[in-house]
């Protein structure tokens, strides 16, 4: 069956109940407040927190760069991410990957947005901050019907840690 949000709101075969008012959620950044048009649905949950299905997505404070977006948990548990969208046309990844990815969600290549889950540490040198993104499980995210799902990919060629540009703290 083709997810979208008709299937979710009413229950055929998913039992996710999509937040109908504001939600107000207290992150590792302060209290962010989502509405039902930033929740992002994920059926099968991320690898690793499959009970994790409802998300909120929502811009970092500054001074983080507008490249990166908060992926919070909207359940009972602070499981938060930080991720890096990305159109599909312009992922890290291969043409083939994309496709395998997006046909694996449902989701056309053309409407869909990759979330690459970043990792951020303090830089070896002290100086500034050493990102890299996991490339080789995106989430495949439809930006019109807020449905979403992580796609572990087949090619074993990407690095789970693939460096991002160094950051210094400002935006």
């Amino acid at each position: 069956m083709m997810l979208n949000q008709e299937n979710i709101q009413k229950g055929k075969g998913f039992p996710i109940t999509v937040p109908t008012e504001t939600v107000a959620i207290e992150t590792r950044f302060g209290t962010y407040e989502f509405t039902p048009q930033n929740t992002v649905v994920m059926p099968q949950g991320l690898i690793g927190f499959a009970d994790h299905q409802l998300f909120g997505l929502a811009n970092l404070p500054e001074p983080a760069p507008d490249d990166f977006k908060l992926l919070q948990s909207l359940g009972e548990l602070p499981l938060s991410f930080i991720v890096m969208p990305v159109a599909a046309s312009e992922a890290p990844i291969g043409p083939a990957d994309v496709e395998e990815a997006c046909a694996a969600a449902g989701v056309s290549p053309e409407t869909a947005c990759l979330l690459f889950v970043v990792t951020i540490r303090a830089s070896a040198d002290g100086v500034g901050l050493d990102m890299t993104a996991h490339l080789p499980a995106p989430i495949i995210f439809h930006p019109e019907t807020r449905l979403a799902r992580q796609h572990v990919l087949a090619n074993s060629q990407y690095p789970v840690r693939h460096p991002i540009e160094k950051w210094d703290g400002e935006a």
